[in-house]
């Protein structure tokens, strides 16, 4: 004895062109399909634009929070320490200490220099590099020992 349902679903024709089952939305719908079963298979997906690939999202994403970053915290940032004020005392002889006490603090200073000139009350060390601009050219002792300075850094009268 056949089923009502058994009949039924010999009188209804499903009917599906070419354009029908070659289109992205079969293939979901069969990727879904065994997804609920729970057979895993390898699905080829579509390919994306290169611009929409993850790696290129998040290079993007991270520079652009990199250089806002960048933006706000640049101006709170000194690059070079800037001392104005007249020259209240100076020693150019003095020999920097390698070991400087704050409290119970000892600082070993790496670094070596000679000389020190006070600005506002502050002692400021002079190193061994310190240079001076003169007439916009850099100028300072030979590196041969002497302390006389190269003829175009001289001051003229």
């Amino acid at each position: 004895m056949k089923s009502i349902w058994e009949s039924e679903k010999k009188s209804e024709l499903i009917v599906i062109n070419s354009e029908e089952a070659a289109s992205g939305h079969v293939d979901d719908l069969l990727a879904r399909q065994s997804n609920l079963r729970g057979e895993k298979g390898i699905v080829a997906g579509r390919k994306r634009s290169w611009y929409y690939q993850t790696w290129f999202i998040l290079m993007c994403a991270g520079a652009v929070g990199a250089s806002a970053a960048w933006a706000l915290l640049e101006p709170y940032f000194d690059d070079m320490h800037y001392y104005q004020g007249t020259i209240e005392a100076m020693n150019p002889n003095e020999v920097m200490p390698r070991e400087l006490t704050a409290g119970d603090t000892v600082y070993r200073m790496s670094v070596t220099g000679k000389g020190w000139i006070q600005i506002k009350g502050q002692k400021i060390w002079l190193l061994g590099s310190l240079r001076e601009v003169l007439s916009d050219s850099w100028c300072s002792p030979s590196s041969s020992g002497s302390r006389r300075l190269p003829r175009s850094c001289r001051r003229r009268r």
